[in-house]
């Protein structure tokens, strides 16, 4: 082909210049490398004159594999490079989003967020800020496929690296910041005014919503010292949103779910504070290492351990 490309022109092709082959790929397939030669071989289907040309090429061997197939179709490509040229452009977001429960446990869910003002002014503030995202899980089950919606979700959230002075550090944006209201110390991270003035990201309604550095992401559940009188020692109850559930849709696709869980260690020093900066994977991930190590110095039958809905962090 390299050298008599134009003579057999004509069979292949219609066109004399080459012509560009723009694949979208999803970036939270499993296998975007094989999408992405699957996604060509299509295009080149629809584009090549020889109808043929793709089954003719493969193998087609009862014994074939999946990468042989990949292997021709990648020839295939390298035969029409002289009449095409390819691109692969990723396309960033969610696939898709599922709500659990029905509409009228969102709506019970809403409503609690008018009590949220009898607990003070920082908490009626907190209820402004998730009242937009609130709204929009409702109106999620009503206008579904609505441009509303999608943009809605299309704001979740976001993370970059940014420089800043002499180190590099991951932020977070979107409205999922939201529900990061209070820092660890119990300090608002950021009064109705400061929200006001400082530039926001992502906004919702009247609501802006701040890029916030991802280590300083305050934990999302409760841990609290418990003395067991019976079995003579300390330990920890703990629960709240601990996790991520990860397992893989049919289509090669990531299926996400926050996990809350709730678990019973010890023995353990009632006095122990942990120093990191306190975001729920390092503290978590450190409690991870005091558990294992209780079940390498005493035993698995000596560790008092319940658990519920848990697992590691990765």
């Amino acid at each position: 082909m390299e050298k008599n490309a134009d003579k057999v022109r004509h069979v292949f092709v219609s066109h004399e210049a080459k012509q560009s082959i723009v694949v979208r790929l999803d970036r939270t397939a499993q296998k975007d490398i094989e999408a992405m030669i699957t996604s060509f071989e299509n295009v080149l289907k629809e584009k090549v004159k020889a109808p043929w040309l793709s089954d003719w090429i493969k193998p087609g061997f009862s014994t074939s594999s999946a990468e042989d197939e990949l292997t021709a179709t990648v020839l295939m490509m390298g035969l029409m490079q002289h009449y095409f040229e390819y691109a692969a452009l990723a396309i960033c977001g969610l696939p898709s989003v599922s709500l659990l429960g029905t509409k009228d446990d969102w709506i019970s869910l809403r409503r609690k967020l008018d009590d949220l003002s009898k607990f003070g002014e920082e908490p009626a503030e907190y209820a402004r800020v998730l009242t937009p995202i609130l709204d929009g899980f409702v109106n999620t089950w009503d206008n579904k496929d609505s441009p509303d919606t999608k943009e809605f979700w299309s704001k979740i959230v976001s993370g970059a690296v940014e420089d800043h002075i002499c180190t590099r550090v991951n932020v977070i944006s979107g409205w999922i910041t939201g529900f990061y209201f209070w820092n660890k110390q119990g300090n608002m991270i950021a009064s109705r005014e400061q929200r006001e003035k400082r530039k926001a990201a992502t906004v919702l309604g009247d609501v802006n919503y701040l890029t916030q550095m991802a280590e300083n992401l305050p934990v999302s559940y409760a841990k609290v010292p418990v003395k067991l009188i019976s079995e003579g020692m300390d330990a920890y109850l703990l629960a709240g949103n601990v996790g991520v559930s990860r397992t893989m849709a049919p289509d090669g696709r990531p299926v996400a779910e926050p996990m809350s869980g709730w678990y019973l260690y010890g023995p353990v020093d009632r006095d122990y504070k942990f120093e990191g900066k306190g975001s729920n994977q390092e503290e978590l991930n450190a409690i991870s290492g005091l558990v294992n190590q209780c079940m390498r110095d005493q035993g698995l039958g000596d560790l008092l351990t319940r658990v519920g809905r848990i697992q590691p962090i990765s």
